[in-house]
């Protein structure tokens, strides 16, 4: 009970209190189904009640949910409420007419009413809420107040009474899943008086519903739901199971969804959310559709139960959510696209399960399963595809794929992609900053959202951009790294629908930089024509900024260096061959059903989605044949050419030009003429770096050369392909020879002539001294079967003269280049066959997929198929059914007799300006001081303040990530890990789960400190970390035994998002604390202590530090000298690697410690300022 006595205790939220006869009669914060509102949305709502005698206008009357600020928000409506009469106000944050800004807390809260003079009116403190339960006066404008049994929107409450618990919801004598027979299902209630009631087409119970009394029996696939009622109860949560039962023609190997909600919330006319219905918005003209409105179209949220389950059928999530219809023109498609969120309303906010393989340590707020956009009826994953390609070889934010197949009220609705969404909830997952910590900017043109972005505008303006410090402005705002890749991969896949409109920037507000999110990338890849020539700079150039930074020459520099390296490492066909191929096996038998379930119904937009699949593969792996002279246009470079950077050793990389990592041994890719370029080598393990080889190679057949044809032939002597065959009646044609590609053939084999076209040939092939290019995507394509209709079949023939064979190489390289399908043979014998089915082929057999453009396809020749003297390489190219086009090309490599030694270099860092094609080699020899326990591990980062992160069982606990800089996997089993100096094997990793213990190369392993060991496993320690005092971790091994520290930090205590992290793995490590955790992930931020700072790479920020606080000289041998750049003195620790304090004193500005007594050692130095404190390594000699 409240009463109208309450002065005295609410003078603090307002000074002046008046008893007007306003009451804030009745509200239902949890309004899940009960009341739809004029904007056919179910939100929370607040009854008002008038008990006077005279009408009160409510105009500019505030309501509040915070105490200290008592006039959160003004209704600027015109609204009076008749003597005895109700006004109602949603809380939906809408900020618009009688539709507040704020919601109302679903954990419970208080709301309070004051006049247009800030005058105190009403207020009420409410408990957390009931689902579709209203809370208020049990008589209007009286004192007692409760949960009424009965809502009355804007009516009296004087016929409801009081209940004070909920009923607990029934339970199902079987879970939801998978059944290959029919079930009988039970439903009980622990109260033996409750009344259960039940549905079975997805609908939420009611007491209108049926009324349970025996077994239900199930024999189709059917979503259960039910409640329980008791007298005097609000009635209970409802409890949901989807039974599936007989689907085994659906396949299901994926993560399958399934949504039971109201038919008439999806498919109502009034309120459905998939239809046209009767109360659309306008769908706009570009959308192609002839719909002019459409229900579709608007932000509709409904109540659904979401029910997930994994690919091994176990259920996973279960609870209710909202979903809606997501995305702009995509909303026109058959099938829709679905926001689901997580909602307080319901009881939780996030999607407790780790629904992304690639992001298992995130927590999820809501997310997309979406119908492919653009791509709908086509490839079916083309977006999903082409962002996790981009992000297999990137620092690029993106959205998570998971397939999975989707059941809307027990009924097939398709295979859509589980992804993220690019708004407030992505930032919050990928990054742990609430809504009010970061902006996003979503216009590129001016500051809506964001004034910060006012600040990037302003630079891209200036006049200059090459002025001396334009650089260093746009890294103090802008992750360059990011930017740059951003811009490069949207480029490279040409996406026609982005650059004014799916472009988002986002940063923390706090010192953080701006960074791009990759999405909607499906209007990409020649989907609607052949972009394969499209010079995209010109889509990017409507980013203003972007025409404008790209003037800078270093970031000219670095945008050409990101070309270069992802054109030879991630847009390699070999890696998108990798990518494409591992998607499609996961996915393929859920396309091929739901590709023939759109097609019956007539809803595809392609032949086959494999075809679309083929084509895509295709435009990604070839794309760099053009988009090298697009970068030299668009950069004003010199000419395109060839440039192989490799070595013979395993484990073998590059650096490229400072700041791109290369780690692959043999690297191909293109460079530009009298560009300098600068290579460093990622030595191997065991290893040491002697010298550079600069080479010459030559190929035995070369791009371009003349090959000998016969176009159209049938009934040909199968003795074509041999050294015997006389071929004097054939046509002779330089290559690329083929037929309808303008731009990719230079012989029409159709007519016998020769055309213009524009073929750049192979990167590296072209002439005397090419190179081979990565290898390409050859190989079979599954599921097809041999076809048989009438097709355009053609035959080259060329001769190769070999003096020795036995010179030669064991295999010899081999590229093509294949429009649609070929065999090819060598001296009769089959050697690689690309895109026909298997067994006998004839002239009549077609190609099972029709190539948009080409495919590079690279293999190897075994020499011993050759022989001395005249040689036959022979082959036989087929069309698809209905295709037009032919095209092929070869090169062929020895790597024996076709490399020439032309110079060397001793020094480690090559560099040159490119005047030719480059081949250069790293030539290492073994380091005699090396054994296989050299390890290269780091403590990298340290969080004892967690609560972003969480691990398998979804826990936040505290971590610490170990890194291995080597070049070969390392498997932490056996080692310790401790934060005690005096037990350094507290916690022994242990052995037996490499796929668990395995650092990789170049990458990061989290450790879990939560004190679980005994049951969360090999990588949960047994201790937690404090968080209020410095700890020193440590990494050890057992050696001889005797026990040898690998790595060992002292952590400075930080708060919540904050991380102790290292910046170097040189010298002293460079520890700082940093607000920008970098969990499993390059610790690219720089530390909270030198924000304004903004260093460009690690050399750079060690140099930062060590600005604050010089420590020299290292390695010391006997005074260890200090300087302070901001303060007159500092406490100075040493300690050895245990974390055994060995000397602590105050040292001054200049002063120094005579450390020659330390044994030859490495020690921690911890230097402790009056503002500041961070940590460095010394070595003594």
């Amino acid at each position: 009970m409240i009463t109208r006595f309450y002065t005295f205790l609410l003078f603090v939220l307002c000074p002046f209190v008046v008893f007007p006869s306003i009451f804030i009669n009745e509200m239902m914060v949890k309004n899940v189904s009960n009341h739809v509102n004029g904007n056919f949305n179910f939100e929370g709502w607040v009854e008002l009640y008038n008990s006077g005698t005279d009408s009160i206008n409510l105009s500019n009357y505030y309501f509040s949910d915070d105490q200290g600020n008592p006039l959160l928000w003004q209704y600027q409506g015109d609204m009076d409420i008749a003597p005895g009469g109700f006004a109602i106000f949603y809380f939906d944050e809408l900020d618009s007419e009688n539709h507040s800004s704020f919601k109302l807390d679903s954990d419970g809260g208080i709301l309070i009413l004051n006049d247009e003079a800030g005058n105190l009116v009403d207020y009420i403190n409410y408990p957390e809420p009931l689902r579709n339960t209203s809370y208020g006066r049990l008589t209007d404008g009286g004192d007692v107040i409760g949960f009424l049994s009965s809502s009355s929107f804007a009516a009296s409450n004087n016929d409801a009474a009081q209940i004070t618990s909920q009923t607990t919801p029934p339970l199902f004598s079987h879970v939801g899943g998978f059944y290959s027979t029919p079930i009988s299902v039970e439903i009980t209630a622990s109260n033996t008086a409750a009344k259960i009631y039940y549905t079975t087409d997805g609908s939420e119970p009611t007491s209108s519903s049926a009324l349970y009394n025996s077994p239900i029996q199930i024999s189709k696939t059917t979503p259960l739901r039910a409640i329980a009622m008791v007298n005097g109860e609000a009635s209970s949560l409802v409890s949901t199971a989807t039974y599936f039962v007989a689907t085994e023609n659906i396949p299901t190997n994926v993560k399958v969804v399934s949504l039971s909600t109201d038919k008439d919330y999806v498919h109502g006319d009034s309120m459905g959310i998939l239809i046209v219905g009767k109360n659309g918005l306008t769908v706009p003209s570009k959308c192609g559709s002839m719909d002019r409105k459409a229900n579709y179209m608007q932000d509709w949220d409904r109540p659904c139960n979401l029910e997930l389950y994994d690919e091994a059928k176990t259920p996973q999530i279960n609870q209710e959510v909202k979903i809606g219809v997501f995305g702009a023109c995509s909303r026109t498609k058959a099938i829709k696209s679905l926001k689901v969120k997580a909602n307080k309303t319901f009881g939780n906010n996030k999607l407790n399960y780790p629904i992304f393989n690639e992001k298992p340590n995130l927590k999820w707020k809501s997310i997309v399963l979406r119908n492919s956009g653009n791509d709908f009826g086509r490839m079916l994953f083309r977006d999903a595809f082409l962002q996790t390609l981009a992000a297999s070889g990137m620092n690029i934010d993106h959205q998570a794929y998971e397939p999975s197949v989707v059941f809307l009220n027990g009924e097939y609705y398709g295979m859509l992609g589980i992804r993220e969404r690019t708004n407030k909830d992505f930032i919050y997952s990928n990054y742990g900053l609430d809504e009010e910590e970061f902006c996003i900017e979503e216009t590129q043109k001016k500051a809506v959202e964001c004034n910060e972005f006012d600040e990037l505008l302003k630079l891209s303006k200036e006049a200059n951009p090459n002025a001396s410090d334009y650089f260093s402005k746009m890294d103090a705002i802008i992750d360059i790294d990011e930017f740059l890749n951003y811009f490069m991969t949207q480029i490279y896949y040409c996406n026609q629908d982005w650059s004014e409109g799916n472009n988002k920037a986002w940063k923390q507000i706090d010192g953080g930089k701006w960074r791009w999110i990759l999405y909607d990338v499906d209007y990409t890849t020649s989907i609607y024509g052949d972009y394969m020539q499209t010079n995209a700079f010109s889509y990017a150039a409507q980013c203003g900024y972007f025409s404008k930074f790209i003037k800078n020459n270093e970031i000219k520099r670095r945008l050409m260096t990101k070309f270069v390296t992802h054109a030879g490492t991630t847009f390699d066909p070999q890696n998108v061959s990798y990518v494409m191929d591992s998607l499609i096996a996961n996915i393929e038998t859920e396309a091929d059903y739901f590709f023939n379930f759109l097609k019956k119904s007539n809803k595809t937009e392609a032949s086959s989605w494999r075809n679309e699949a083929e084509k895509v593969r295709n435009f990604v792996a070839n794309r760099k044949d053009f988009v090298k002279n697009h970068v030299k246009d668009s950069l004003n470079l010199g000419a395109p050419l060839s440039i192989r950077i490799y070595s013979d050793i395993e484990g073998s990389g590059f650096v490229l030009n400072g700041y791109e990592d290369i780690l692959k041994k043999d690297f191909r890719s293109f460079y530009f003429t009298n560009s300098e370029i600068e290579v460093e080598p990622i030595v191997p393990d065991g290893y040491v770096f002697k010298n550079w080889e600069v080479r010459q190679e030559n190929n035995l057949i070369n791009s371009f050369d003349t090959w000998k044809y016969l176009y159209n032939t049938d009934d040909i002597d199968p003795a074509w392909k041999t050294a015997n065959y006389l071929d004097t009646a054939w046509v002779s044609g330089e290559a690329p020879l083929g037929t309808g590609l303008s731009y990719h053939v230079k012989t029409n084999v159709s007519s016998s002539s020769t055309g213009g076209g524009n073929w750049g040939g192979f990167p590296g092939f072209g002439g005397n001294t090419g190179t081979l290019p990565g290898i390409g995507g050859g190989g079979g394509f599954p599921g097809f079967g041999g076809m048989t209709t009438t097709t355009t079949t053609t035959y080259f023939r060329k001769e190769l003269d070999i003096n020795n064979v036995s010179e030669l190489g064991e295999k010899l390289e081999c590229l093509t280049r294949i429009n649609d399908g070929a065999v090819i043979y060598v001296n009769g014998t089959e050697v690689y066959r690309f895109n026909l089915p298997e067994g006998a082929i004839t002239d009549t057999v077609p190609a099972m997929l029709e190539m948009d453009s080409y495919s590079n396809c690279r293999f190897e020749i075994p020499k011993n198929l050759f022989v001395n003297g005249k040689n036959i390489i022979a082959v036989e190219l087929h069309g698809a059914s209905g295709s037009s086009s032919l095209a092929f090309d070869m090169s062929l490599f020895d790597p024996n007799t076709g490399s020439r030694l032309i110079s060397t270099s001793n020094n480690a860092k090559y560099s040159a300006s490119v005047s030719n094609e480059l081949v250069l080699k790293a030539v290492y020899e073994k380091d005699p001081n090396w054994t296989p326990a050299d390890v290269k591990l780091y403590i990298n980062e340290v969080c004892a303040s967690n609560n972003q992160y969480v691990d398998e069982y979804r826990e936040d606990d505290d971590w610490i990530e170990i890194y291995n800089d080597g070049t070969t996997p390392v498997d932490l089993a056996g080692m310790y890990i401790s934060d005690k100096r005096k037990n350094l094997t507290r916690y022994q990793i242990p052995a037996g789960q490499p796929e668990k213990t395995t650092v990789p190369v170049k990458g990061y392993l989290i450790i879990w400190a939560d004190a679980d060991s005994t049951t969360q496993g090999a990588l949960h320690t047994n201790f937690k970390l404090s968080k209020s005092s410095s700890q020193t971790i440590s990494l050890s091994r057992e050696v001889n035994g005797v026990v040898e520290v690998i790595d060992s930090i002292r952590y400075v205590s930080h708060n919540e998002k904050e991380t102790f992290s290292r910046f170097s793995y040189s010298g002293d490590g460079a520890w700082c604390i940093t607000t920008r955790p970098t969990f499993a992930a390059q610790n690219a931020y720089f530390p909270t202590d030198n924000e304004n700072s903004n260093p460009t790479d690690l050399e750079t920020l060690t140099e930062e530090v060590e600005s604050i606080a010089q420590v020299y000289p290292n390695p010391v041998e006997d005074f260890l000298w200090f300087n302070f750049a901001n303060e007159p003195s500092a406490m100075v620790t040493i300690s050895d690697l245990t974390g055994r304090i060995l000397l602590s004193k105050k040292v001054g500005s200049g002063e120094n410690i005579n450390v020659e007594n330390l044994e030859n050692n490495i020690y921690m130095v911890d230097i402790q300022t009056k503002t500041k404190r961070y940590s460095t390594k010394i070595i003594k000699r």
